[in-house]
């Protein structure tokens, strides 16, 4: 029998969905709580019987043992409740009993760096072994179990847990307790290099670079081949240390020698690729990039930062082909990292712009929908995005509808912008007609000002007027009504609105600019932007040095494009 081993504190958000996860593969569940405060306990109550309270201590070790303690099953399986178990390649059960002769297991762990980031680590986590006194765990933070026997110990190829990311509130919670107690444990054995290393990771993830370094650097000195996981990760951090901070050269020697210690470890190629770009050495960094591909996944020993080995080397590859202006090149790895992962979609953005520099948008737009490219609801959202940056409003409205958006998402903001503002009109009367006094979005209103109905925008104005979050852009609606109707009732906002009201004339200025030159006709959204300008020098006190700094970064952008697509240097435009 599997004993499940669970030490938890105020863990309601996650611990049901992690023992509805696991309930099913194991006999016994033991819940040992440390002194929760929400509703973890009754949620645990739904589960198990065998829930036991320990005083908490600052150390996690003393918690963990105490759960193994109260276990009956001769495996234990010790996890977190904010992970679960992948068993798609295999389950517990089927792994125990194919290697009978082992005690214990390393199971791989995929851990996300946070909820709204692609980016993520796997490694490997002595997890399930059997219940016996030698396999206990050590040390107060960032616990470990020592195994006496390496032959009883096993790199498991399943099931693989998943580790969930933190909301960064809990994760800087988490930071501040995680570096007290690894600076108080460093303080008592100084000669345990695993407290330093991970006291250097805490100050990564806070991009205290030069902070962490030092620690990093200690690590990677002093250590051994047998502590080939913390020194190989050690290498890899010190080069982004390095490289975050500007010292390149450093970096670059820091690569090399670590590429000779770690040659199967990609994520060392990466971060030579991502130095060399940095350096502008593109020819050189395409060479780090592809061996970054060409090495593949490295060995579980190593902590592997996931796509170093694929789409994020493709992605980047990408990029230094297209610096190196071999564009057809850089469409296909373009198009690999696409393929690689489907869910890092940020390699669309590069894809279009080439392609846009190569056809008109409506050619672009069926190349991409026979291509596939429209098919995934995150990838057509994404190109909306894309082609209302590029100015292309129509094109925007087609991919937003083929993504299944309403007026719930962007599409009305398309809509508005592609010089539809009588959709945009009947869309939201579908959903609460303006009579309903309910409030409606800005869009609602700058439809009705494109359409002329003065009295339908003043309405829906006031009713975002009434809601105290919204006043700055209801005085912005109101402002350009006044513009539109000759009238003076806005004069001046408050000043503690200002930068708010300013920053929104000026994006409705901008949409208006950008999608205006692709209109057949314009004039609406002409006379838009005519009287955003008029409300930002007439009624704002900082309005003419914001609008004029607005046109000198645009100034600026349209002569970096002229330069970029010509090749000719930017001095040359702004002569």
């Amino acid at each position: 029998m599997i004993s499940l081993a669970m030490i938890v504190r105020n863990e309601a958000k996650h611990l049901a969905a992690c023992l509805n996860n696991v309930r099913h593969l194991v006999g016994e569940i033991i819940i040992v709580d440390t002194g929760s405060t929400d509703e973890t306990i009754g949620i645990a109550r739904q589960y198990t019987d065998k829930i036991y309270s320990f005083p908490w201590e600052n150390d996690f070790s003393a918690a963990r043992n105490y759960a193994i303690e109260q276990c009956t099953g001769d495996w234990i399986l010790s996890l977190d409740a904010d992970e679960r178990l992948d068993s798609s390649r295999g389950t517990l059960q089927q792994l125990i009993a194919r290697y009978p002769e082992r005690e214990a297991f390393f199971l791989p762990i995929y851990c996300q760096a946070s909820a709204k980031e692609s980016s993520a680590d796997t490694c490997i986590v002595l997890r399930l072994f059997r219940n016996l006194p030698c396999y206990r765990f050590r040390g107060k933070i960032h616990e470990q179990i020592p195994w006496p026997n390496q032959e009883a110990v096993m790199l498991a190829p399943f099931p693989l847990i998943h580790h969930a990311a933190s909301g960064s509130k809990e994760r800087n919670r988490k930071r501040h307790r995680n570096l007290l107690l690894l600076q108080q444990e460093l303080t008592k054995q100084p000669e345990q290099l695993h407290y330093r290393y991970y006291i250097s990771l805490e100050w990564l993830a806070w991009n205290h670079f030069d902070r962490a370094l030092p620690g990093l650097r200690q690590v990677y000195g002093s250590l051994t081949e047998t502590n080939i996981t913390f020194r190989a990760s050690a290498a890899r951090h010190i080069i982004y240390c390095l490289r975050m901070t500007g010292k390149l050269a450093e970096a670059l020697a820091q690569t090399l020698q670590a590429a000779a210690e770690y040659p199967s470890y990609a994520d060392i190629y990466f971060e030579g690729g991502l130095t060399l770009e940095q350096m502008q050495e593109y020819e050189a960094a395409c060479r780090w990039f592809q061996a970054a591909l060409d090495s593949g996944p490295p060995a579980p020993v190593f902590v592997h930062a996931v796509g170093t080995e694929s789409f994020l080397a493709s992605y980047h590859l990408g990029y230094c082909r297209e610096k190196m202006q071999d564009f057809s090149a850089a469409l296909a790895t373009y198009r690999q990292a696409l393929t690689q992962n489907p869910s890092f979609y940020y390699p669309l953005y590069p894809l279009c712009s080439l392609l846009l520099r190569r056809y008109p948008p409506a050619e672009m737009l069926s190349l991409l929908h026979s291509g596939g490219y429209l098919a995934r609801p995150e990838w057509a959202r994404a190109l909306a995005e894309f082609f209302f940056a590029a100015g292309e409003a129509e094109a925007a409205v087609l991919c937003s509808q083929k993504a299944g958006e309403d007026a719930a998402g962007k599409l009305p903001v398309y809509l508005l912008y592609s010089g539809r503002a009588l959709d945009v009109v009947a869309m939201y009367n579908r959903l609460s007609p303006a009579s309903s006094g309910a409030p409606l979005p800005a869009e609602y209103t700058l439809a009705c000002l494109l359409c002329q109905n003065w009295d339908e925008a003043r309405q829906a104005a006031l009713a975002l007027w009434r809601s105290p979050a919204c006043r700055s852009t209801a005085w912005v609606l109101l402002c350009l009504l006044d513009f539109y109707t000759g009238q003076t009732q806005y004069l001046y906002p408050e000043p503690a609105r200002e930068p708010e009201i300013i920053a929104s004339l000026l994006s409705i200025l901008e949409h208006c600019l950008r999608c205006s030159a692709v209109l057949p006709s314009a004039g609406g959204l002409t006379q838009l932007s005519h009287n955003c300008i008029l409300a930002l020098t007439e009624r704002t006190r900082t309005g003419p040095a914001a609008l004029a700094a607005y046109w000198d970064d645009r100034r600026n952008r349209c002569e970096g494009k002229l330069a970029e697509q010509t090749g000719l240097p930017k001095e040359l435009w702004s002569s």
